[in-house]
């Protein structure tokens, strides 16, 4: 069947098509070979069978021949020995598996590095390898060059192994940025972890994770503390090093202190942050004062904002009367002269006139040409604001200073008058002709105790406030008055002057004198009370004894005698309110004279042992009372009942402060309590006061009734407002 048109100019296109690739693969080839034939190092390339399939001009003068002789013979041939038979041979090491091999060799005295590297088909089949030669001394001469590099570098250059973290190499500069020696970094493992910041020594596991896959994000930016203690940046930049199997044996980089960068960022970050936060102006024009730049203090001052206002010309700012002056400015910019503090006028967004001060700068370019201007403008309305207040605020403090009821005056170290009020002028008992202009002080007021001169001096020398009292004698009359001298520093940091402040405290140091008369005769009436409380107590105690012995009834007997024995123990107190101080009492005096007495009331001979362990404690009036009668109670009842017939045992009493509270105890060896005696249900007068008396304390009772009686009562001193 006859190929019709469209096939055959199908099968041209096709034709065409392989052309084209023939003439692409033939100029790659002619650029490789060109390639090859003007590399650097010495190259050939080799079969499998050790043949030489090509050479370079730069491996034939590395081994002293010609193309002609090489190609075609057998490499070892060229070198005058067999080396196929040892495992030295990089061909044979590639042909058995290897990705790269390198070894060393020599000829005609010359020692030689070889690096051999396999080539393949695009089925993988090895079809040869190529062999790089280089002169053994000119790679050692340039690992010396690399060397001194590293050694010698300002940044931290290292390698750690894989998976071990041991540092392999560090160059000496890590002593210098980090404060650790080399020697430091070989001997610990992961030492560059250790002194990571906190923040950022979380995050190293993870880092260090990623690597130990092969992965690696790179740079890396972080923080370190020096053995210093400084926190410096740092930014590191790291490669994996694999063996021939993919597997990561290494990692090694160069590590970068960025501090000072970063610490120009941020300088340069607050600069701008406050240019654009400024209550200042900030603005910038080109050569032509077109508006370049406006922050957002030139927005609060002029109301435009920056869309409004870039690539404007300045004169939107100006009125037009104040032109003249604009152009006077513009000339001096252009002549490189900076203008600072000029006050003037310019105007807002909505016409109105705006007072500033402008400092206006040029602005050049790297070379110093003048490519521009910029201006710092501040309102000036707020000053003039702020000095009507100032005026209205020294009038107030004038008319306050004048009209409050207290001296005051202002002197230098000569004691020349810096400012005076009325007041103390009158104070001080004289009004000296002209006292508005300067005067001395001290030789000004006489009327003062003598000292006035003295105690300013001595608050120049100090500087620190003085506070005291004098007694002038002004118009025949002598005054209590107090006075407070305060130092005022100036720029060298030294007393210039000192501000006094008088008061007359007189009528106030009377009612003083009053209050304290009055007090003492409230005390000489208390005392003088508890005094005849104690007395008419003590005469009713008396009464009682005396009306006892006419009574036979033995329990009538006993009623009369507990009764003497309360009135006595309130007597007791009373007594100690008398002697010392009316409000509180010395409980603990107390207590050893209140037992003493209950003795020699039931005339106790040698039976009966006293134990006292007791407190130094103080009680008010109102807690001691009861506290007493409660003691009476208790140890007048274990003396006529725990030890009867005259049996022998032991009386103990304990007072103390435990914690917040008080605790009482009152105990005996004696007889012990009758059977199925409580606290509830028992006749006893005595029980039952003193059951009373312990809640009068809200205080608790507790009564063991083992090898005799023990009365325990606790209490807390109540707060009296």
């Amino acid at each position: 069947m006859d190929r019709t048109r469209e096939d055959l100019e199908d099968e041209i296109i096709q034709l065409k098509g392989k052309v084209r690739d023939l003439e692409t693969k033939s100029r790659n080839e002619e650029r490789a070979l060109d390639l090859f034939q003007n590399m650097e190092a010495g190259l050939w390339v080799l079969d499998s069978n050790f043949n030489v399939q090509m050479i370079n001009p730069r491996l034939c003068e590395l081994l002293e021949v010609t193309e002609s002789r090489v190609v075609g013979e057998k490499c070892y041939n060229i070198f005058g020995r067999d080396v196929c038979s040892t495992d030295l041979c990089p061909l044979k090491r590639v042909v058995k598996g290897n990705c790269k091999t390198t070894a060393r060799t020599e000829k005609n005295g010359t020692p030689l590095l070889i690096t051999a590297l396999p080539f393949k088909n695009r089925d993988g089949k090895l079809n040869g390898v190529v062999e790089e030669f280089h002169r053994e001394d000119d790679e050692l001469r340039k690992e010396n060059i690399y060397r001194l590099l590293v050694e010698n570098s300002y940044d931290v250059v290292y390698r750690v192994s894989i998976p071990d973290g041991r540092c392999e190499y560090v160059n000496p500069a890590c002593t210098k940025i980090f404060g650790y020696s080399p020697e430091e970094f070989y001997k610990t493992p992961f030492l560059i972890k250790r002194i990571l910041t906190p923040k950022w020594r979380q995050k190293f596991d993870k880092v260090w994770s990623e690597i130990l896959k092969g992965r690696i994000k790179s740079p890396l930016a972080y923080q370190i503390i020096r053995r210093s203690g400084e926190v410096r940046w740092m930014t590191e930049r790291d490669v994996i090093i694999k063996d021939e199997n993919e597997n990561p044996v290494a990692v090694q980089g160069i590590i970068i202190d960025m501090t000072p960068h970063k610490r120009v960022e941020e300088a340069e970050s607050r600069l701008a942050a406050i240019v654009e936060h400024s209550h200042d102006g900030v603005i910038s024009y080109d050569i032509n004062w077109n508006i370049q730049s406006w922050n957002h203090g030139a927005e609060k001052i002029y109301g435009y904002r920056a869309m409004e206002v870039l690539g404007k010309p300045v004169s939107i700012l100006i009125n037009p009367e104040k032109r003249a002056e604009l152009d006077s400015l513009m000339n001096k910019v252009l002549k490189g002269s900076v203008t600072e503090k000029n006050d003037t006028l310019r105007v807002k967004k909505d016409g109105r006139p705006v007072h500033v001060s402008l400092t206006i700068s040029p602005l050049k370019d790297a070379r110093g040409k003048i490519i521009g201007a910029s201006t710092i403008a501040r309102d000036l309305t707020w000053r003039k604001n702020a000095q009507m207040r100032i005026k209205n605020s020294e009038e107030h403090y004038k008319h306050l200073v004048e009209s409050v009821p207290v001296g005051i005056v202002q002197v230098t170290r000569n004691g020349n008058v810096i400012d005076v009020n009325p007041k103390f002028l009158e104070m001080v008992g004289s009004n000296p002709e002209g006292y508005s202009q300067p005067f001395n002080l001290y030789k000004f007021a006489p009327a003062v105790e003598a000292g006035c001169t003295e105690k300013f001096m001595e608050c120049f020398e100090t500087g620190k406030n003085i506070t005291g009292e004098c007694s002038p004698t002004i118009n025949g009359k002598t005054l209590k008055m107090q006075y407070t001298l305060t130092p005022f520093l100036g720029s060298s940091n030294k007393v210039e002057s000192v501000l006094g402040t008088m008061s007359d405290i007189t009528a106030l140091k009377d009612a003083e004198k009053q209050l304290q008369e009055s007090l003492k005769e409230k005390d000489i009436l208390m005392k003088e009370i508890h005094h005849r409380v104690k007395n008419n107590l003590t005469v009713i105690s008396s009464l009682l004894n005396l009306q006892s012995r006419q009574i036979k009834d033995q329990e009538a007997l006993n009623l009369f005698k507990d009764s003497q024995s309360r009135a006595r123990s309130m007597a007791l107190i009373h007594k100690e309110l008398y002697s010392g101080n009316f409000k509180e009492v010395n409980f603990g005096e107390y207590i050893k004279n209140l037992v003493s007495d209950i003795f020699r009331t039931y005339s106790i001979q040698d039976n009966v042992e006293l134990e006292m362990d007791i407190d130094d404690v103080t009680l008010d009036v109102d807690v001691s009372v009861p506290l007493g009668l409660i003691i009476n109670e208790l140890i007048s009842n274990s003396l006529k009942y725990a030890f009867p017939k005259g049996k022998n045992g032991t009386l103990t009493v304990e007072f103390h402060k435990e914690n917040d509270s008080y605790v009482l105890t009152i105990r005996d060896n004696g007889v012990g309590l009758p059977e199925g005696m409580e606290l509830g249900n028992t006749d006893s007068l005595g029980l039952q006061l003193v059951k009373s008396l312990t809640d009068q304390l809200d205080g608790s009772l507790q009564i063991v009734k083992t090898n005799g009686t023990c009365f325990r009562i606790s209490f807390r001193e109540p707060e009296f407002n």
